[in-house]
């Protein structure tokens, strides 16, 4: 099967990106691994192919999708949706390109930016669209009101979904909410957790912490920091455990995107946690083989997210043998068993996060030891699941159904 995947990211040659592009990295080369051929077509910066480890990357040069964004001005949000549109232009042109040369027979978009707009409902191949997120719910979340051009490229989003031959969630959570608000029925697809340990690892950030912290005992917060993934909650959760549990560090990994002020999310908790401030740190995104070892010494993984999708850091925390503290009505719960492999707080409650944290950090040895049984018991039940399998055969269920 020749399989087409569209992206607006990807992370070639170890270039930093977000969950999306994560995630088709990690599907496609667990597909290459089954025998399927694997296309990537990028919305990129330049026009190159090259190959990555089987995987033929097409990139297709486009205009900054992310232009003037959040910006008051009507012409800038209209030259940001034409930015968007041309791109998914360019893309259709060179999906067809490649399909006269080697024919595609099934291409998967994501409903972010929507790439596949312009071959939703093309009569040579199948699309699917897998929906990784809500905007109205995002922006919601992000704190920001929508503007214009956020409404335009929400419909365009959407219309892709609902104009794909097929669609599907990873989580449950945003299949029931497209089911609510859009009343689009989504398919239910389990993302793939093949999790690729490194092949070689680098201990020099792990020893930097432990330099700065010589209690050793921390908890890790890793991924994009956003309001979205319930960073600034943090600030009040710090406030609350430093002073009791004196031993207790911070440390936070990844892009910081800020607030809806412009103020990063480093500057905001440092303000608001100035006496504690020897006890936190941030660092920048961090490759596999320098953020594992730092994921696999910290006490707990915590994941605050007001909106998430099944996200990647709680299954690589989970494959290492980590808690994880995550919320409600995010999707991490469908990740994290309460009480037994982590534990799950209320959404966009600090106080509920403070008191789900001192429950694991008041845990004795023997509660200790069950816990990272249970994970490792539930990540074996996960990994048994073989969702690239179910994947291979939802690709071919779409793809018999558009034959006849």
């Amino acid at each position: 099967m020749h399989i087409g995947f569209l992206t607006s990211e990807y992370p070639l040659n170890n270039t930093k990106t977000g969950g999306l592009g994560t995630y088709i990295r990690k599907t496609a080369l667990e597909l290459n691994k089954r025998g399927q051929k694997v296309s990537i077509f990028w919305e990129s910066i330049r026009n190159a192919k090259s190959n990555d480890r089987g995987i033929v990357v097409y990139e297709i040069k486009c205009p900054p999708l992310y232009y003037a964004l959040n910006s008051q001005s009507l012409i800038k949000q209209l030259i940001r949706v034409s930015y968007v549109l041309y791109s998914a232009f360019k893309i259709r042109n060179k999906v067809f390109q490649v399909h006269k040369e080697t024919p595609l027979e099934i291409i998967q978009a994501p409903n972010h930016l929507a790439p596949g707009y312009f071959i939703k409902q093309n009569n040579k191949i199948p699309v699917v669209a897998r929906v990784s997120s809500y905007a109205p719910l995002y922006h919601a979340a992000f704190g920001v009101p929508r503007t214009f051009g956020d409404y335009l490229i929400d419909y365009l989003e959407l219309r892709q979904v609902t104009g794909a031959k097929a669609g599907f969630s990873p989580s449950h959570f945003m299949q029931k909410v497209y089911s609510r608000y859009e009343n689009c029925n989504l398919d239910f697809v389990p993302t793939a957790v093949e999790v690729r340990k490194p092949e070689k690892t680098d201990n020099s950030v792990l020893k930097k912490i432990l330099r700065q912290f010589p209690s050793k005992q921390y908890l890790l917060y890793f991924g994009s920091m956003s309001r979205i993934k319930g960073v600034d909650l943090m600030a009040d959760v710090i406030n609350k455990l430093a002073p009791k549990y004196p031993r207790l560090c911070f440390v936070f990994i990844g892009v910081d995107y800020g607030l809806p002020s412009g103020e990063p999310i480093s500057s905001f908790i440092f303000k608001n946690c100035d006496k504690y401030k020897e006890r936190i740190i941030f660092l920048p995104f961090k490759q596999h083989w320098t953020l594992y070892p730092v994921i696999k010494r910290s006490l707990v993984v915590v994941a605050p997210s007001r909106v998430d999708n099944y996200p990647n850091a709680c299954i690589e925390a989970q494959s290492l043998g980590i808690p994880v503290i995550g919320t409600t009505d995010s999707s991490i719960d469908e990740i994290i068993v309460d009480g037994k492999t982590g534990f799950i707080a209320e959404n966009s409650s600090a106080i509920s996060l403070v008191s789900k944290i001192e429950k694991l950090i008041n845990m004795n040895k023997k509660e200790r030891v069950e816990m990272r049984k249970n994970i490792e018991k539930n990540m074996i039940a996960i990994f048994a699941e073989d969702r690239i399998k179910l994947l291979i055969k939802y690709y071919e269920k779409v793809i018999q159904k558009n034959k006849e």
